[in-house]
Order: C-alpha cells, then structure tokens, then sequence
C-alpha cells in the first residue's frame, strides 16, 4: 500500500516537474515581441487578411500543448481570418446577431489539454480540494511509514513523512496552480467553437470562470480575456481603404461586456493595436502605406473614444503614448464621424423624399363626402366615383394642406429623419456639422434635378423636352416644400439637423457662369405656368419659391416675368379683340382688368402695351402721309377698346405725326428763297390737314424749325468783322422771312395764295406774331 502511495506521488511530482517551463523559457517568452500583423495557418478564404494578436498572454506554470484537433480543423477548412461583411456564408440556422460577423478562426484553433489538466478539467473544485487534502495526508503516512521501516525509528518516520509531505504538498500545488490555464483553456475553446462571437453571453463566461473557482482578474484568465478581446478587436475594424459602417462601435461593446472584460484591460488592448498601427506606419516605405496606416489610426482613436465614452480620456493616453494632441483626436472623431453620416444620409435619397411626397403646386378639388376617402399613393385620389352635381360642396386643397394630412396620417414617414437624428447622436458628430452636411446633401439632391431639367430643356427633342423639365422642377419644388412643413413639424426637435429650405449657396450652380441656366429654367417654368392662359396662386407661390432656390434677384425676376406674361398677355388680347369678345363687352376696362387679374399682371405694364399697340396701328396707318377718315375711326375704336387715355393719343400723334410733318418742314425751310415753289406749298398744306394734326401742335413744330433758321443767321452776323457784312446778313435774314417763313405759316392756316401784296404779307406776318408769341425778335430784326 504504501509503494503505491509513493509511486503515485513520485509520478505526480515528475509529471509537473516536465512541464513546468525552464528559467530560459520563460525568459526568451516574456521578451518575444510578436510582429504587428499576426496570419495564423488556418485556410482563408481572404489569405491577405490579418489579425492582430496580443502580446499580453503571460508565461504559465505549466507548459501544454497547442495541437489543433485535426476534427476542428477540418470543420474550419471553409471559415477565412478576415471580417465577414456578408450573410451569404453564415450559417443558415443562426442568424447572426450583429451587422458585423466575425468568423470564429480568428481566435485560432481549438487548444488541447495536457494530462494533468485533463485530470484538474474532470475534477470539480471540491473533489480538487479533497483530492489534494488527501494526495497531501497520504504522502505523510507514506513517509512516516517508509521512514519508520527502513530507518527503524520515529525520527527516520516523521523525516520520511517531512520528506513526502513536502513532495505531496508540492504536488497538490502543482495540480491546483494549473486550474487558471485550464479554465483559459476552456475559455478560448468555448469561444473558438462559436460560429458567431456576437453570440456569446455574459453568463456563460462567469459560468466556466465559477466552475474552476478561478477569478476574472487571475493573471492567466484575464490574459486569455485580453487576447479574445484583442482578436476581436482587430477582426471587427475594416481592413485596408474601406470604411467605418457605423456598427463597429455597439459591436465592440457588446462583446466587451459579454465577456465581462475591465475598462482598463480593454483600453490596454486598443492602446496595443494603436502601437502596431503606429510601428508599422513608421516601418512603411511607401506613401501610399502610410496614408493608409494614417486612416487606420484615426479610425482605431475613434471607435475606442465611443467605446469608452467620456473614461476615454484617462483610459487611453493618446498624447502621452502616440504624442498625439487633443486636436488631432478631434480632428479623428470629426472627420470618422462626417464620413459614417455621409454614409447614412446616402440613404434619404431622392426616391424617398421626392417620391414620397404629393407633386407640388397641384389642386385638388375634393368632394367633403369622400374625405375620409382620400388614398395616398404618391397623389391623391378618390376611392369611390361621384357625379359632380351642383348641390355638391367642394373642399380646395393645396400642396400645404395635402402634405399636411399626409404628415398627420403617417403617410410620409419621418423615422428616417429621426434615426439620422440618433445616428448623429451616437457619432458624435455637432449638430453645426449635421446641419451643413444635410443642407448640402439636400443641395446636391437638387442639383441633379437641375442637371437632368437642363439637359432634357437643352435637347433636340422639345416636346419631350419641355415635360421633363416640368417634372424636375415640381420635384424640387416637393422637396422644399416638403423640407420647409417638416422644419415646421410639431416633433421637428426629433429630426435631424438642417431640415428647412433649399439653396443653392455653395453648391455647383452658385455663380455668374451658372445664373444663365437658372434664369432659362425658371423662364421655362413661367412659360408652362402660363399655357393655360392665367396665372394659378399657387403657382404664384411657386415661382417665388423656385426664385429663392435659385437665388435669382428680385429684379432679374421681375425681368423675365414681365417679358413671359406680355408676350401672354399680347396673345390673349388678340384673341378677345379677333373673337369680338373686348369690343362686345359692356365695360372695356373691366373686361382688361379682369384679363390682368388671371395673368397676374401689372396694369400700369398693360397699360404701357396698349400704348405700344396703339403707337404701332399709328405708325401702320401713316405710312403713305396722311390720314384718311376710315383711318381715323379705326384709331378710335382701337382707342376706346384698350381704354387708351387722350393725352397718350395726343401724344403718341405728336410725336409720330409731328416727325412727318417736321420732316416736311425742314424740307420746306431747305429750299430757300428761290425754292418755295407750289409743289412745296401743297406737300406742306398736304402734311398740315392729312397728318391731322392740331394748327398748335403744326405752329410749334414750324416755329422750332425756322427758330433754328434766324438764330444762325444772327450768328453769323455777330461773327462778321464789319457792319457791312453784318447788314448783307440781316438782310438775307429778312428775305427769308419775307418770302419763305411767311408762305409757310399762311400754308399751315391754310391762307396763302399765289401773289400777295408785300403790305398785306407784312400785316400778316405781324399778325401770326401777335398770335402765337413766336415772332417777337422778328420785328425788331426787321427794323
């Protein structure tokens, strides 16, 4: 009994004596610097993929061996190291819990137990205590026993029991010291054997730490803790160029408290990536590496910063570590952040937000007993049909009212805007930032409608053309009206930042080179507007609004709108006045007003065109010199058809009549004294009576011209050296008077004849001074 004992005994103690490590080991183990990039020999089905691997697996007491069990190696054959990003190969009967899977290889493969810890692993703690209780009590007796027969004395006996106490003593040490690699061992293969580490649970992790007794803190379990943790870390972050997808920061965290990990062991951990990221940047040759690494780094600072909250700034010491500023991790968190919400805002598209809601600036005419049955379905429509009979009140509804009721009826639906708002929240990203990004992301939405309305307005074919451009332009204006009831929402609070208006500031058509284009589209948008004839009021509102996306100046405007309308309003009024519509109607002023109203133009504006049109039928009829009567019944009818006041008939002949007739003067005036002749005479009273025009008007036209006339005459008879030559002009200046200007005038009263006396020409003249005050330096001159 007792040599079974001691064998026993002996065999336990040469069993932990092999495996324990050797001071050599266990020194070339603790200065072993893994390289940065781990590729472990498992089949990839990515064999460029890499994963990091912790340095912080400390030597064990006990040595074991690393096999992998050729089964688990086998079934792992399909599985590769990189992130999987897809649910094509999991496995069809679990689901994966997270966006993120991360294939089990990347924790390497299954380990295998020695002997003696597959002894402790099939021992409760319990039975592990009684056994060494027992192993260590045996070896006592033992020794007493051995030493009392071949010693032959109690103190040979209590020697050997000293003896083989310390050696049982040391061998229950030994079987309790490997109790931590064991449940480490235990730990790695429990996580190893799941298909999808997001799975794992908290309890389950407890549950092998309690079944070892072994603390989470024990130095050989918590490093197999910080090893997972790492592995999973680094299999979670995008490889390469790619970028965040936004979920990579719940999935860290959920697996860190699954695993039930510290804070600070695992900031230790994302402190370790970030050393190799780093030594590897430093190692890179290239620039292109280097950037590479660079985003890297700013991608680990960020996901670690939301990782650990507001701890981060005492549990990753990135400045005294890596001597990066507190600027710099702004700088990181900012730029990751802008481009994970750049990323989620790709998904409010135009489909969902222009598609979605009703088409701008229609009307809608809807029966009140068919309210409630209203269907929306990208526009609005009636479920039942109804006769439209005359006792049937009818209920107007516009744009702002349609998207009201579609708001309230959760037709449009706002969760969009709301996890954009939650996902800002979660990425930290300043709602400055969100709000520039959203406007500029709605910028860019409208600009493609601007294009796509440019390039179908620019096209051969016009017809299709033209539609097309219509169809984008009511898109942009859904979306901002759409943006603007949003921005006015009773939950606008929950939405996301930069919900209101759109503008082009900033964006590809904000310049000089550009305006042109805008200015077509919206002359495009006032031409369809007006097809049918009027001006709607929501249209009216949509113009406006269309202006303010554009940025087009209210002058330029106005411009293009005034030139749109009365080219429209020209076209209406030839047709009331060929339909006999205008002459027909009771009141020409009311009927003109009225045509105003629908076209929503100015009067003053009409007004001005009615004096075009009126100067222009002028022009027509006095083409051949004269007036005739039927001509001047056509000017009033056209006159008190277009309400045209009497000052600007008066005027309008004055001056086109009054150039004729100057014309005739100065022709007159230009034959001189010798020249006068009668053909003169009679195109001048031909000019006075067929020209119509008043003898006031024909005086002063007259008096202007042969003004000119003396005043050059006394000119040059101030610029004459001597009083001779001063009287030779005077004279001629007299003469001219005598028998030209004297003739004209008689030809303009109609009083002149073929040989006048001289006195009575005389008297004549002196009486058209008295008359029209135009001859006063006459007579002194004439003196």
């Amino acid at each position: 009994m007792n040599s079974a004992i001691f064998y026993l005994l002996f065999s336990l103690v040469l069993s932990s004596l092999s495996n324990s490590p050797t001071k050599k080991e266990r020194r070339r183990d603790r200065n072993m610097n893994p390289s940065l990039l781990l590729t472990t020999n498992q089949p990839s089905v990515n064999p460029t993929t890499t994963t990091f691997l912790s340095p912080f697996l400390n030597p064990t007491p006990l040595r074991f061996t690393r096999k992998i069990s050729q089964k688990r190696r086998h079934y792992r054959y399909n599985y590769g190291l990189s992130t999987v990003r897809s649910s094509a190969s999991s496995v069809p009967d679990k689901p994966p819990s997270s966006s993120i899977s991360v294939k089990p290889d990347v924790f390497g493969g299954k380990k295998e137990l020695s002997t003696i810890q597959s002894l402790v692993d099939a021992m409760s703690p319990p039975i592990r205590i009684a056994s060494s209780a027992l192993v260590f009590a045996g070896a006592v007796a033992a020794g007493y026993g051995l030493g009392v027969r071949f010693g032959g004395s109690r103190n040979a006996g209590v020697g050997g029991a000293i003896a083989l106490g310390a050696a049982g003593a040391g061998a229950a040490y030994a079987l309790n010291s490997c109790v931590p690699e064991v449940a480490a061992i235990n730990l790695h293969n429990y996580v190893a054997d799941f298909e999808d580490p997001a799975a794992l649970n908290k309890e389950d992790i407890d549950a092998i730490a309690n079944k070892y007794g072994v603390s989470k803190q024990n130095e050989a379990f918590n490093a197999e803790l910080r090893d997972i943790y790492c592995r999973y870390v680094s299999a979670v972050f995008p490889t390469g160029t790619e970028e965040l997808r936004g979920d990579e920061v719940d999935t860290i965290i959920k697996f860190k408290n699954a695993l039930g990990i510290d804070d600070p062991d695992a900031a230790d951990m994302h402190m370790e990536i970030g050393r190799r990221i780093f030594r590897q940047r430093l190692e890179t040759g290239d620039r292109d590496g280097d950037i590479e690494q660079r985003r890297a780094f700013q991608k680990l600072i960020y996901v670690s910063t939301l990782v650990f909250g507001e701890a981060s700034a005492f549990l990753l010491p990135w400045k005294r570590v890596f001597k990066v500023t507190d600027s710099q991790v702004e700088v990181a968190v900012r730029d990751n952040a802008q481009r994970l919400y750049a990323s989620k805002l790709k998904s409010v598209g135009r489909d969902e937000l222009l598609h979605e809601a009703p088409c701008a600036a229609w009307v809608w005419w809807v029966p009140l007993v068919h309210r409630e049955e209203i269907l929306f379905s990208g526009s609005l429509s009636l479920i039942s049909n109804f006769s439209m009979s005359s006792d049937i009140s009818y209920w107007f509804m516009g744009f702002e009212g349609v998207l009201a009721i579609a708001l309230e009826s959760g037709y449009i639906d706002v969760n969009q805007l709301v996890s954009l708002r939650e996902a800002q929240l979660a990425y930290r990203l300043s709602d400055e930032l969100a709000e520039e990004m959203f406007k500029e992301h709605a910028r860019k939405l409208v600009e493609e409608c601007i294009s796509l309305a440019l390039g179908s307005l620019k096209s051969r074919t016009r017809a299709t053309g033209a539609t097309r451009v219509i169809e984008e332009l009511d898109k942009i204006l859904s979306f901002n009206n759409l943006l603007i009831s949003l921005k006015n929402h009773r939950d606008a609070s929950r939405f996301a930042p930069g919900i209101g208006p759109v503008s082009l500031v900033g964006g590809e058509y904000d310049g000089d080179r550009k305006m042109d284009d805008l200015k077509l589209l919206y002359r495009a948008y006032i031409t369809d507007s007006l097809s049918s004839g009027r001006m709607e009021e929501d249209k009216l509102a949509a113009l406006n609004q269309l202006r303010n996306i554009f940025g087009l100046g209210r002058r330029e405007a106005e411009t293009i709108t005034l030139d749109v309308t009365s080219k429209v309003y020209r076209k209406r009024l030839a047709q009331a006045v060929t339909s006999g519509d205008l002459e027909a109607a009771e009141s020409k002023a009311a009927y003109l007003q009225m045509l105003c109203e629908e076209l929503s133009f100015d009067p003053q504006k009409a007004l001005q065109i009615h004096e075009e049109i009126y100067r222009q039928k002028l022009q027509q009829l006095v083409a051949d010199g004269e007036l005739s009567d039927e001509d001047m019944k056509a000017l009033e009818r056209l006159q008190v058809m277009l309400c045209v006041p009497k000052q600007t008939v008066e005027a309008a002949h004055a001056d086109i009549c009054g150039s004729l007739f100057e014309k005739v003067v100065k022709e007159a005036i230009a034959a001189g004294v010798d020249g006068y002749d009668a053909e003169i005479k009679k195109s001048v009273r031909k000019a006075a009576y067929g020209l119509r025009l008043t003898r006031e008007v024909a005086m002063s036209i007259a008096s202007k011209a042969v003004r000119k006339i003396f005043i050059s005459y006394i000119q040059k008879a101030r610029g004459s050296g001597s009083r001779t030559e001063q009287a030779k002009e005077l004279k001629k200046m007299i003469a001219f008077n005598s028998l030209v200007v004297t003739q004209l005038v008689a030809d303009i009263k109609g009083e002149s004849s073929d040989t006048p006396p001289e006195e009575p020409q005389k008297e004549q003249v002196q009486q058209t001074d008295e008359e029209d005050g135009e001859w006063e330096s006459l007579q002194s001159l004439r003196k």
